[in-house]
C-alpha cells in the first residue's frame, strides 16, 4: 500500500512474509541439480579483487562434509537473540571456526560440501557451487542442499562470521545470523507469522497460513531455471546501479555487532541480484558503501523514511553526504524497529525521470532483511515497480500504478498451486521472480503482456534502471560477451564411457572475459577462466567482430547416458553475462547394441546401469513380452551349474529383465523360467538354470519405453546337495519339520513322475526309516510354486515302487500338498519333493505320525453306560488290528471300539452316522480282538440318504458287549454314535413309612413287564440276602417285608435278573 506524496515519487511499504526459495526443478540426466546461482548469481563480480574459479563436477559428492557448527555447545556468554516474530524456533551454535580461520581454513570454497547441522532433526548436506570474493576477507557463496534438487544454500562470510539462508522447500526455511565470538543464531522461519503492509490501514488480503505454505512447498514452488536468450550483438546491456546500505546503532545491537550487520547486508544484496537474474532483468546492484550512522530511530518506518529522504532536517544529513561521496544511485536504511506488522517501506518511482533521485530511498526492518524478499521488494519500488493490482490501491480503493500502466506484480496458478512474485502479496507461495510474461514458471508465464492490463515489472526496470543509473553522472552499462558453443556440435550422438570436451568461442567488446561456465540444462558442469591454447578461428572470424576472441574448454567426466541440452555462459569483468544457443546431444549407453554387451564378472556381480537414450535393434524381441524400446545388454559366463536370479531395480522406472542363450541378436532363445515384478519397489527379476561354462545374454529394458537408471545384480544358487537320489538326505524321528529349497535341482534319468501324471523337474530326495507302524502324514507348503510329494520303496531311482495305499491331496489356494501313507516299523521310505511344471524355490515340509483315536485298539475301547448313551467321535487315522474281524462282512480298515455292560435284558438299538461317508457297525462278546464272537441275531440296516447305519440285538442283563464302528472302504472322519434300549431296570418307586401300630414295611417297585428281579435286604450294607424274587407282570409291583422289625437297621435293593 502506498502513501501519496508529490510527484515524481510515491511511498510504498512491503509486508514481510516472503520466504526466499531459491532452487530449481531437476532437468536432464540423473546428475544432481545445481542451484540457479550457478548460471546467474548476483553479478557483483566487478567489485571483486579476485574471483574464485574452479572446475566443478559430480565428483564433489564424494568429498567429506565438515560440520558448519561445533557439535559441543560453547560456554561463551552471548546476549539472547531478539524475539523474531517469524521464527518457529531459534538456537545458538558455535561456528566450526577451523573451516574459516587458522591452518586448516579453506581458501577455495567452490565445490565444497558442508554438513548443515542446523537442528537435531535438520542436518542436511550443503554444497557450495560457486564463490565470489568481495575483498577484505569477505566473500559470498552460492549452492544447494544435497539430495534436495529444489533447494538453496546462500552464504555471506567475513572472516569467521557468516550470514546464510538455507531453503529446503519440502522441509522448511532457515537463516543463520552472526552474533559474536563465532556464535551464530539459527532460525527456522515460519512464513505464516509475517506482518502485513499498510501505513494507512491494512489490506484485506489475509496472510498465508503455515499449513498452506508447507503444502505449497510440497507441490514444487520453484520454477526451473531458464537460460538467458542468446545475446545479440548490441542488446541485453546490463545497467549497474550503485547502492548504499546504512544501519542504526539499534540495528547493530539487535544483530550483535557491526560484523553481523556487514554479513547481513552482503547477503541481502546477493539475494536481490538473484531475483533480477532469475527474472531476466538487465540490472544489477553494486554495493558501494555500508556502515552505521548516528541516528536514533523512530518506531515508525514512515517517520524513518521521511527523515532519511530529507536532506537538511538534522536527523540523517550525513547520509546525504555519504551518498554524494559514493555517488550511490539508491540508499537503503536498515532499522531495528518498525510499525506493528510492517517490514519495509520505500518511495515508488511514479514517473520515469531523473527528478526521482532525491526520493530513491527505502527502509527495511533488520529481522526481515534476509530469509525473505523484503530488501529487493523495497529497492524495486524505487525503480517503479508496484504491488499486484489487488493490493496496489490507495485509501479510496483506486488503482495506484507504478512507473507504467503495466508496472504490477503478478499472482498465478501452476499445477493447482497459487504463486506470486516478490512484488505481489498473498495469497500464494512467493517465488524469487519479478513479473515477466516472457519468463515461465512451471510452464506458466510469471507476468501478463500488454499495456493496460499487463503485469511486467521486468520491462518496468528495463526502462527505469538506466534513469536511476544516471542519477550521478554518466550511466554505467556493459555489453555482455559474445560467444558460441563449438563442440560437440548440435545433434551429435556419442557413446558413454569416455570424457567429453566442451568448447566455447568467446569475445567481449568493452571488457575482458572473466570466466566461462558450461551447463547441461540447468546443471553446472564446469567453470574455467583459462584460455584454450592451440585453436584458431579460421574462416569464421567474422562471427565475433569485435574484441579479442579465445576458446575456453572444460572436460565433462564420463557423462552418463541420456539426452543433453548443453550451453555455455560467459561473464565479463564488469559482471555482464550472456549464454550460447543450446546444443542438443545424445549419449548412448555403451552397451546399447547386442554386440556391445558388457561382460559381467562370474562371481555374482552388482553393477549400476542406465538405459537413458538407449534404442532397440531391428528384429529385437519384446523382452518379457512387453514393448519396451530402450534395451541395454550384458553377458555372463556361468562358473558352474546352478540357479541364477537376475534382478534389476529401477530408480523410478519399472525395468524388464530377460535372459537369452544365443550369440546373435536376431536368433535369441529365452532361458528364463520365472519372472517376478514389483511395481512398488520398481523391481524386475528373471530366474534361469545355468549350465557351467555357458554364455548367457541379459537384456534390461523398461516398461513402455521409459528410461532411467537401475541397479543390476546376479544371485547364484548351486544345486541342493540332495538333488540326486543317491545323495538323498537321511532323516529320522516321528516328528520332522524342515525348510529347504529345490532351486537349481534337476530331474534324473529314469526318475518317475511324482504325484503322476503331474510334471515336475526340480526334485530333491529324503530317506526315512519308520520307527513304528502307523499312518504318516507329509505336508509341503510354498509361496511361489506348487509343490509335489510322493513316497517310494526301492534302492535306485529307476527301480522305485510307490507305497501301496498312499494318498495325495492338493490345496491349490494355499499351495499345500499332503501325502498320507501307512508305514511299517523299521522299513525305509524314499520321499521326493518336486515343483509342478519345474517350479522352484523355498519350501517347508513336515512329517508326522497321524494322531490315532484313543479307542483305536480293542484293548482301549471306551465304555458306554446306561440304557441311553451318545458320543461324538472320529475314526480319522484309525487302524485295523491283526486278527480283527471284518465288520458286517464289509471292507473297512478304520475301526474304533466301545464297550457296554447291559443294565437290563432286552432289545438294543445302535445308530451311527458318518460325515458324508457310510459307517460299519458290529457287536461282539469276548475279551480278545482275535477271539470275538458276533452276537447272534443281530441286524444291520443302512440309510444311503443320511449316511446312517442301524444295528439291533437282544442284550442280556449284566453281560458286557464290544461295539465296533468302522468306515466303509476305509473312509474316515467325524462319527456320531447313539445307543438305546426300551427296557428299564427295576427300581424303587416309593417307600411306605413304618407306623407304630404296623409290624411290617411295604415297598413299591417299577420296571418293564416280564423283567425278572430280586429284592435283597441288609443290616450293614455289606452282606445282602435275597428276600424275594419274581418278575414284573405289569410295570409296577408291591412288596411287604414282614420281617422289617427283626433288626434295628434294615436296607433294601432291587436287582434285575437275566
Amino acid at each position: 500500500m502506498s502513501k501519496a506524496i508529490s510527484n515524481p515519487g510515491k511511498l510504498s511499504t512491503f509486508c514481510s512474509g516472503f520466504v526466499q526459495l531459491r532452487a530449481r526443478k531437476v532437468l536432464g540426466s540423473s546428475q544432481l541439480a545445481r542451484p540457479r546461482y550457478a548460471l546467474g548469481e548476483p553479478l557483483t563480480a566487478f567489485l571483486c579483487s579476485a574471483l574464485s574459479l574452479c572446475w566443478f563436477s559430480s565428483q564433489v559428492l564424494g568429498q567429506m562434509a565438515d560440520p558448519l557448527f561445533d557439535d559441543v555447545p560453547r560456554l561463551q556468554s552471548v546476549a539472547p537473540p531478539p524475539v523474531d516474530s517469524a521464527a518457529k524456533r531459534i538456537r545458538i551454535a558455535h561456528l566450526n571456526s577451523r573451516l574459516f580461520i587458522g591452518p586448516e581454513a579453506r581458501h577455495d570454497w567452490t565445490a565444497s560440501r558442508i554438513a548443515l547441522n542446523l537442528f537435531p532433526d535438520v542436518q542436511p548436506i550443503g554444497v557450495i557451487v560457486r564463490t565470489e570474493s568481495l575483498g577484505d576477507g569477505r566473500w559470498v557463496g552460492y549452492g544447494y542442499v544435497e539430495g534436495e534438487p529444489e533447494s538453496q544454500f546462500t552464504l555471506a562470510a567475513e572472516h569467521d562470521a557468516i550470514a546464510a539462508t538455507v531453503i529446503i522447500p519440502r522441509q522448511g526455511s532457515y537463516r543463520i545470523l552472526y552474533r559474536s565470538n563465532q556464535l551464530h543464531s539459527i532460525v527456522e522461519i515460519d512464513p505464516s507469522r509475517a506482518g502485513v503492509c499498510g501505513v494507512e490501514g491494512l489490506p484485506a488480503t489475509p496472510n498465508i497460513g503455515r499449513t498452506e505454505q508447507l503444502n505449497a512447498f510440497a507441490k514444487k514452488s520453484i520454477a526451473p531455471l531458464t537460460l538467458p536468450a542468446a545475446s545479440a550483438s548490441t542488446t541485453n546491456l546490463v545497467t549497474l546501479l550503485d547502492i548504499m546500505v546504512v544501519y542504526t546503532a539499534e540495528a547493530r545491537l539487535g544483530a550483535g555487532n557491526a560484523t553481523a550487520m556487514n554479513t547481513l547486508i552482503d547477503l541481502a544484496v546477493a539475494e536481490a541480484n538473484t531475483v533480477y537474474q532469475n527474472s531476466e532483468a538487465n540490472v544489477r546492484l553494486r554495493l558501494v558503501h555500508r556502515g552505521e550512522i548516528n541516528y536514533t530511530e523512530a518506531t515508525s518506518l514512515s517517520t524513518n523514511l521521511n527523515r532519511l529522504q530529507i536532506k537538511d532536517d538534522g536527523f540523517m544529513d550525513d547520509v546525504h553526504s555519504l551518498r554524494e561521496t559514493n555517488r550511490a544511485d539508491l540508499v537503503c536504511l536498515i532499522t531495528e524497529h518498525a510499525d506493528e506488522g510492517v517490514s519495509g517501506l520505500a518511495f515508488t518511482m511514479g514517473e520515469p525521470s531523473v527528478l526521482f533521485q532525491p526520493l530513491a530511498f527505502s527502509v527495511v526492518k533488520r529481522a526481515a532483511a534476509v530469509g525473505s524478499f523484503i530488501f529487493v521488494h523495497e529497492v524495486s519500488h524505487n525503480l517503479g515497480c508496484q504491488h499486484d493490482r489487488d493490493n496496489a490501491k490507495d485509501a479510496d480503493g483506486l488503482p495506484k500504478p507504478g512507473a507504467f500502466p503495466y508496472s504490477y506484480g503478478h499472482r498465478f496458478v501452476a499445477g493447482g498451486v497459487t504463486y506470486h512474485d516478490v512484488m505481489a502479496y498473498a495469497p500464494g507461495q512467493p517465488i524469487p521472480y519479478l513479473s515477466n510474461p516472457n519468463v515461465l514458471f512451471l510452464g506458466i508465464p510469471t507476468g501478463l503482456s500488454g499495456i493496460t492490463n499487463g503485469a511486467n515489472n521486468v520491462l518496468t526496470i528495463s526502462n527505469t534502471a538506466p534513469i536511476a543509473g544516471a542519477f550521478y553522472g554518466p550511466l554505467v552499462r556493459t555489453a555482455p560477451p559474445l560467444l558460441s558453443f563449438t563442440a560437440p556440435v548440435s545433434g551429435a550422438v556419442l557413446t558413454a564411457g569416455t570424457n567429453l570436451v566442451l568448447t566455447a568461442r568467446v569475445s567481449d567488446r568493452d571488457g575482458a572475459v572473466q570466466q566461462v561456465e558450461f551447463y547441461n540444462g540447468n546443471q553446472l558442469i564446469g567453470v574455467t577462466s583459462n584460455i584454450l591454447a592451440g585453436l584458431t578461428l579460421g574462416a569464421t572470424t567474422n562471427l565475433l567482430a569485435a574484441g579479442v576472441t579465445n576458446f575456453y574448454s572444460v572436460v565433462w567426466t564420463n557423462p552418463a547416458p541420456g539426452e543433453y541440452r548443453l550451453a555455455a555462459r560467459a561473464v565479463d569483468t564488469q559482471g555482464a553475462s550472456s549464454a550460447s544457443v543450446p546444443t542438443q546431444i545424445t549419449v548412448r549407453p555403451a552397451n546399447d547394441n547386442f554386440d556391445k554387451r558388457i561382460l559381467l564378472p562370474s562371481s555374482a556381480p552388482t553393477v549400476a546401469g542406465s538405459n537413458r537414450a538407449a534404442t532397440t535393434e531391428p528384429n529385437e524381441p519384446k523382452h518379457t513380452g512387453n514393448p519396451g524400446g530402450k534395451s541395454v545388454w550384458y553377458s555372463w559366463v556361468a562358473p558352474k551349474f546352478g540357479t541364477v536370479s537376475v534382478t534389476a531395480q529401477g530408480d523410478g522406472i519399472l525395468p524388464l529383465a530377460e535372459v537369452y542363450k544365443s550369440l546373435s541378436a536376431t536368433a535369441l532363445t529365452s532361458v528364463s523360467r520365472d519372472f517376478d515384478f514389483d511395481s512398488i519397489g520398481f523391481i524386475a527379476r528373471a530366474t534361469f538354470d545355468a549350465v557351467a561354462g555357458d554364455n548367457y545374454s541379459i537384456a534390461i529394458d523398461s516398461v513402455s519405453g521409459t528410461s532411467g537408471d537401475f541397479t543390476l545384480s546376479l544371485t547364484f544358487r548351486p544345486p541342493p546337495e540332495n538333488d540326486t537320489f543317491t545323495n538323498r538326505t537321511k532323516i529320522s524321528g516321528e516328528l520332522i519339520t524342515l525348510t529347504a529349497v529345490n532351486s537349481a535341482a534337476t530331474l534324473e534319468t529314469g526318475e518317475p513322475l511324482h504325484a503322476a501324471p503331474n510334471l515336475g523337474g526340480k526334485s530333491v530326495w529324503y530317506s526315512w526309516n519308520a520307527p513304528r507302524s502307523g499312518t504318516v502324514i507329509v505336508t509341503a507348503v510354498t509361496t511361489n510354486f506348487f509343490p509335489l510329494l510322493d513316497v517310494y520303496r526301492g534302492k535306485s531311482v529307476s527301480a522305485l515302487t510307490n507305497v501301496t495305499g498312499r494318498s495325495i491331496a492338493f490345496d491349490s489356494t494355499n499351495r499345500v500338498t499332503t501325502l498320507t501313507f501307512e508305514a511299517i516299523a523299521a522299513q525305509d521310505y524314499e520321499i521326493a519333493v518336486d515343483g509342478l511344471l519345474g517350479g522352484a524355490g523355498v519350501f517347508t515340509w513336515r512329517l508326522v505320525y497321524a494322531p490315532r483315536p484313543p479307542n483305536d485298539d480293542f484293548a482301549a475301547r471306551i465304555p458306554l453306560a446306561g440304557i441311553l448313551s451318545s458320543v461324538q467321535a472320529s475314526n480319522l487315522y484309525a487302524t485295523k488290528e491283526t486278527g480283527e474281524p471284518t465288520h458286517n462282512g464289509q471292507p473297512g480298515g478304520r475301526s474304533i471300539w466301545y464297550s457296554w455292560k447291559a443294565p437290563v435284558s432286552g432289545l438294543v438299538t445302535v445308530i451311527s452316522r458318518g460325515d458324508k461317508f457310510f459307517t460299519l457297525l458290529d457287536i461282539y462278546t469276548g475279551d480278545a480282538v482275535d477271539a470275538l464272537i458276533a452276537v447272534p441275531g443281530r441286524g444291520v440296516a443302512f440309510d444311503q440318504t443320511n449316511f446312517t447305519s442301524t444295528l439291533t440285538f437282544n442284550a442280556v442283563a449284566y453281560r458286557t458287549y464290544a461295539l465296533a464302528v468302522d468306515g466303509f472302504n476305509g473312509f474316515a472322519g467325524a462319527i456320531s454314535v447313539n445307543l438305546k434300549t426300551l427296557n428299564s431296570p427295576p427300581s424303587f418307586q416309593s417307600l411306605a413309612s413304618l407306623s407304630p401300630n404296623l409290624a411290617n414295611f411295604r415297598l413299591s417297585l417299577f420296571g418293564s413287564s416280564g423283567q425278572k428281579f430280586v429284592i435283597q435286604a441288609s443290616t450293614n450294607l455289606v452282606s445282602w440276602a435275597d428276600i424275594y424274587s419274581g418278575a414284573f407282570v405289569t410295570n409296577s409291583f408291591g412288596f411287604t417285608d414282614e420281617n422289617s422289625r427283626s433288626s434295628k437297621f434294615r436296607f433294601y435293593r432291587v436287582l434285575a435278573l437275566p
